[in-house]
């Protein structure tokens, strides 16, 4: 069944929320504020709750929020904790629309 949508705008939110790639929008601390259907099924993450550095592998304590958010163009390699228990590692992109308060990740798989 084809979902009908009222403006372009609609339909690019459903697809990025119910079927791309996995993105969280982030609060300013690091927070998830909200995170796409597989995010969410890949990490349990909670919204609202779950700190972002929670579901990152920290092997070396060297994980810094700020520092990722500084430096957005570059793709950040991360291990993710995952529900199997097996991290996996994926190349992290960060983003901020000038209508947006936070940051957006968005991972794809790492090479």
């Amino acid at each position: 069944m084809k979902m009908m949508y009222e403006t372009r705008e609609q339909a690019a939110y459903a697809y990025i929320t119910q079927q791309s790639q996995d993105l969280f929008f982030l609060s300013r601390d690091g927070r998830i504020l909200k995170a796409n259907e597989s995010a969410r099924t890949l990490t349990k993450c909670l919204e609202n709750v779950t700190a972002f550095s929670d579901i990152v592998m920290d092997f070396v304590g060297t994980f810094n929020f700020t520092r990722l958010v500084q430096t957005q163009e570059l793709p950040h390699l991360l291990n993710i904790k995952t529900t199997t228990g097996l991290p996996q590692s994926y190349d992290f992109f960060l983003s901020r629309d000038n209508t947006l308060s936070w940051p957006l990740a968005g991972w794809m798989p790492g090479k």
